[in-house]
């Protein structure tokens, strides 16, 4: 008998680094996601943390979970004076009594267009 987990990639392609997500024992450790139209169109801190907190949502439920289902978030940004902006956006979509745990980075390994990139584990819902 095999006593190891399974761990399920999603999305891992032969030219990439590394997966979309990854699925072990009922647990989504998603990818660091950026605001896709901060490439297109200049976006405040605020905005790119709501457009990314939405694409969440949908992913969210796209791999069985949901938003009261988080167990960590890890958000990276660049300008820590900006962290003002981020929980506004945060504690607009997130619902009382459901806040994870979360930690605010500040890095710059990502494009200037970005002002930040997060990443989520989440428990996936039974039924």
């Amino acid at each position: 008998k095999n006593d190891m987990a399974e761990v399920i990639y999603h999305d891992a392609k032969p030219a990439q680094r590394c997966s979309r997500l990854s699925e072990c024992n009922g647990i989504l450790y998603f990818e660091p996601h950026i605001a896709a139209g901060a490439s297109k169109a200049e976006m405040s801190m605020k905005e790119q943390a709501a457009a990314l907190l939405k694409r969440y949502e949908e992913l969210l439920v796209q791999f069985g979970s949901d938003k009261h289902h988080i167990i960590s978030v890890t958000c990276v940004i660049r300008d820590a004076a900006e962290i003002g902006e981020l929980n506004e956006a945060w504690d607009a979509w997130i619902d009382q009594g459901f806040q994870p745990p979360r930690s605010v980075i500040v890095g710059t390994t990502i494009a200037e267009c970005y002002k930040l990139y997060m990443t989520m584990i989440a428990a996936k819902v039974d039924g």
